[in-house]
């Protein structure tokens, strides 16, 4: 993998990666090249996606979800795997060809691509924002691990949620108290009292306000300045209830 895509091999890997399979055709006199991507599961291979996609990017109907990349990429996954598909050489092909190229390569790919539940509790999203699955290094601490992420309001006022789901309530409370003591200077937050066991308001390196709830296995973090931040975090305390009986 590190031969096949220099550079890029770390990302894939911190999402599990089990193998790679590359695959070169010669359409016309477009050559197209797919890059198949196994990693373990529908939730790693949606993680990949969300961190590759970009915002600028047209969405199309390839798999479970897919973009076309400056109409001369498509990336998409489906079930465990996260596809690359891409035109090079004198021509290339055209978008269209592209799109249903890269259909043809999503339709051959079998499994399931269901979401684990907890996953769908994030309030939505404002329109044109997507969400993320970061499994390492949750807004950038090593002991976060397994999230979604969200971007909520606008301009000055925006701020980034994490659902964080602990491998056991045990785990859950170890990151929890790594995260209270990375901010000693925190304390209860009485807009969050009775979402949880535990609540915590505190500040940023970067002065940035952060407020977080601990409800079982699950932290709700917010970084950032949204204009209703607690309804934020109530919102998705609750939908995480809601989620939580279909199980």
């Amino acid at each position: 993998m590190y031969m096949a895509i220099d550079g890029e091999a770390d990302l894939f890997l911190s999402y599990r990666a089990l193998g790679l399979v590359i695959a070169r055709h010669q359409i016309g006199r477009a050559k197209v090249d797919a890059e198949i991507f196994d990693q373990g599961n529908a939730l790693n291979a949606f993680g990949v996606y969300s961190q590759l996609s970009r915002s600028d990017s047209k969405p199309v109907a390839v798999g479970a979800g897919g973009v076309i990349v400056a109409n001369e990429s498509v990336m998409f996954w489906k079930s465990r795997y996260f596809v690359r598909t891409s035109t090079t050489g004198s021509e290339l092909l055209s978008p269209e060809k592209l799109v249903r190229f890269a259909g043809h390569v999503a339709a051959g790919l079998e499994g399931s691509s269901r979401l684990p539940t907890w996953t769908k509790a994030l309030p939505p999203l404002p329109s044109g924002r997507s969400p993320q699955y970061v499994a390492l290094n949750v807004l950038g601490y090593g002991f976060l691990s397994n999230a979604m992420l969200g971007e909520y309001g606008s301009g000055d006022n925006t701020c980034t949620l994490a659902l964080v789901r602990g491998e056991s309530e045990h785990a859950t409370t170890t990151m929890w108290l790594r995260l209270t003591e990375t901010y000693d200077q925190g304390k209860n937050d009485a807009a969050l009292v009775g979402l949880g066991s535990d609540t915590f308001a505190g500040t940023a390196f970067g002065g940035e306000p952060v407020r977080a709830v601990r409800s079982g296995r699950y932290l709700v973090i917010t970084v950032g300045s949204c204009p209703d931040t607690p309804g934020l975090i109530t919102a998705t305390v609750d939908r995480l209830a809601e989620a939580q009986k279909s199980l």
